[in-house]
């Protein structure tokens, strides 16, 4: 069971660990082909970037939804009524996520297919 929290901090630590990964991949890449030219007026800017101290990415805002879609096949939603009336949605989990980087703030957003299932309590009708 993953609360709405726990989904939160799910996708920031994801999304930092992805970008930041990207990013110090390319200065590394950036470090390396500046030492083979010979060019070492910017090498120390580069490797303080590339430091485990120093952090040039920041998750700014975060938001989320579940939505019911077109592109996300509703025809396969399922009410079970011989299954302890079991109720299984297809839906469409979007994140909007602002991201700065070097205090430039880009927005990236993500979309995938969810399947979300609940049971009803036969005893007061609440989800279980």
């Amino acid at each position: 069971f993953y609360s709405p929290k726990r989904i939160l901090e799910n996708i920031m630590n994801g999304m930092e660990e992805l970008i930041e990964s990207r990013l110090k991949s390319t200065l590394l890449q950036l470090v390396q082909k500046s030492a083979e030219r010979g060019v070492q007026r910017h090498m120390k800017l580069l490797f303080q970037l590339v430091s485990p101290s120093q952090s040039p990415l920041r998750i700014t805002t975060v938001l989320t939804q579940f939505v019911s879609s077109e592109t996300v096949n509703s025809d396969n939603n399922v009410i079970d009524t011989d299954n302890n009336d079991q109720v299984e949605l297809n839906l469409e989990f979007k994140a909007v996520i602002d991201c700065a980087i070097f205090e430039e703030v880009i927005t990236v957003e993500l979309h995938s297919p969810v399947s979300i299932a609940a049971k009803f309590d036969t005893s007061d009708n609440l989800l279980s």
